[in-house]
């Protein structure tokens, strides 16, 4: 999507102005020529399994001459099923495994000072 401001910061409402009285970009995150983007979207868990999302691409084309009550034609240009992928987040796995590495510092030390202790006796 692309808004385009008058320059002031308000966004034109109109597609036909932004010839006229468009004066800055205020929001552009359309994706460029032979540009390629990853977006990762989280889905909170107890959904359905396998879980899917429906991706489109479309290409929205303003027509205020053809048909004035039409804000924008989309043509679609490709839409694929993506299977989700599931298991469990990095963050997670990173602070597992450095409970476990605590986990067993806290042992070790344990068991150093009962065997220093079983020797004295």
């Amino acid at each position: 999507e692309k808004v385009v401001g008058d320059g002031t910061g308000k966004p034109l409402e109109k597609p036909e102005q932004i010839f006229t009285a468009g004066r800055e970009v205020l929001k552009d995150n359309r994706i460029g020529p032979k540009e390629t983007r990853e977006i990762t979207h989280v889905f909170p868990v107890g959904g359905p399994s396998p879980a899917t999302a429906e991706v489109a691409l479309t290409y929205e084309i303003p027509t205020p001459d053809i048909a004035p009550s039409v804000r924008m034609i989309e043509l679609p240009i490709s839409r694929t099923i993506v299977p989700a992928r599931t298991g469990i987040p990095a963050l997670y796995i990173s602070l597992a495994a450095l409970a476990v590495a605590l986990l067993l510092l806290l042992a070790a030390f344990y068991v150093r000072r009962w065997v220093r202790n079983e020797g004295r006796t």
